[in-house]
C-alpha cells in the first residue's frame, strides 16, 4: 500500500473503505483490492458533506484560529487564539495553571498590603505611646512645681500680717522648736512670749498630740491653720508658737504663731551666734 499521506486522494475514499469494512462480516478477510478506493465504487452514502461557508466558524480577523493538539489519542486540542462567541465548557490544564498563578500573585499582594498596614499601625501606636508618656511626665512635673509653689506660699497667704515682735496675749501657748541647729531656741522663744504676756508651755505630750494632728507638710501645708486650730481646741490651748528656719538658705529665723483668731509670722530673732545665743531683732 502507498504511504499514509498518499493513500487517499480525498476523505470520501477513506470513508468508503471504512464503511465497506464495517459492513463486512469479517473485516480481517477483506482484501485491499476489494476496497472501494481500488475498485472505484464509492457510494454517495459514505460521502462527507462539506458545511456551507456561512456555518463555518471564522476567527475574528477572518482567519482560522490556531489550535494545539493536547492528546493525539482522544483528539483533544486547545485553541491558541480566541474564537468570537465560543465559550469553553471545560478548562484545560493550561488555563487552570494560569488562574492558579494569578490567584497566588493576588494572595501575595494582599499579604504584602496587610503587612504594610500592620507596620504603619504599629509605628503610629509607638509614637502615640511616646507622646502620651511625654505629656504625662511633663504634666506631672508642672503639677509638682505648682503644688510646691502653693505650699511655700500657704503660710504667707493664711497669715493676717507679718510682724517683728511677738503678739501679746494672756492665754496658754505651746512652744515648739523646729529649728535644725538652734537647740536652745525653744527656751529663748518662751522667754520672749512671757514678756509679751503669754503663759508658755513646753510639754512633750502636748507637743506630740499637736504634731500628730498637723498635715504631712507641716507649716507649709495650705491646711495647716485649720488642723492646728482644731488641735489647740482639743488640747485646751490658746495658741502655739513654732520656731523654724526661713529664707532660701535657711539662715533666717521666723516664728509662726497660731491662735483662735488667726495666724501670724513674726521675726523676733535675726540670727544665732556661735555660742548659741540669739540675736534679737531691733
Amino acid at each position: 500500500m502507498a504511504d499514509y499521506h498518499q493513500r487517499y486522494e480525498s476523505i470520501n475514499q477513506m470513508l468508503s473503505d471504512v464503511d465497506h469494512l464495517a459492513r463486512a462480516s469479517d473485516p480481517g478477510l477483506v482484501k485491499p483490492a476489494d476496497l472501494p478506493s481500488f475498485t472505484g465504487d464509492i457510494t454517495s452514502e459514505s460521502a462527507v458533506t462539506t458545511p456551507e461557508p456561512s456555518a463555518r466558524v471564522h476567527h475574528s480577523n477572518g482567519e482560522r484560529p490556531r489550535i494545539k493538539v493536547t492528546d493525539w489519542w482522544t483528539g483533544g486540542y486547545r485553541v491558541l487564539d480566541p474564537v468570537a462567541g465560543a465559550k469553553p465548557t471545560l478548562q484545560n490544564a493550561f488555563t487552570a495553571a494560569e488562574r492558579a498563578r494569578e490567584m497566588r500573585v493576588q494572595i501575595r499582594r494582599e499579604a504584602r498590603a496587610s503587612r504594610k498596614s500592620a507596620r504603619r499601625a504599629s509605628i503610629a501606636g509607638v509614637f502615640a505611646f511616646v507622646i502620651g508618656c511625654a505629656v504625662f511626665v511633663g504634666g506631672y512635673f508642672i503639677a509638682a512645681d505648682i503644688l510646691e509653689s502653693w505650699s511655700k506660699s500657704a503660710v504667707g497667704a493664711q497669715a493676717e500680717h507679718a510682724s517683728v515682735t511677738l503678739p501679746s496675749g494672756s492665754g496658754r501657748v505651746l512652744v515648739l522648736n523646729d529649728h535644725p541647729s538652734w537647740t536652745g531656741g525653744g527656751v529663748d522663744l518662751a522667754a520672749q512670749l512671757e514678756e509679751a504676756g503669754w503663759t508658755t508651755s513646753i510639754d512633750g505630750v502636748a507637743e506630740a498630740g499637736f504634731r500628730r494632728a498637723l498635715p504631712s507638710n507641716g507649716v507649709d501645708s495650705h491646711e495647716f491653720y485649720d488642723t492646728a486650730r482644731a488641735a489647740l481646741l482639743a488640747l485646751n490651748l490658746d495658741a502655739a508658737a513654732i520656731l523654724r528656719a526661713s529664707g532660701d538658705d535657711g539662715s533666717e529665723m521666723e516664728v509662726v504663731v497660731v491662735t483662735n483668731d488667726g495666724l501670724m509670722v513674726c521675726h523676733p530673732f535675726t540670727s544665732v551666734s556661735v555660742s548659741g545665743e540669739a540675736q534679737l531683732s531691733p
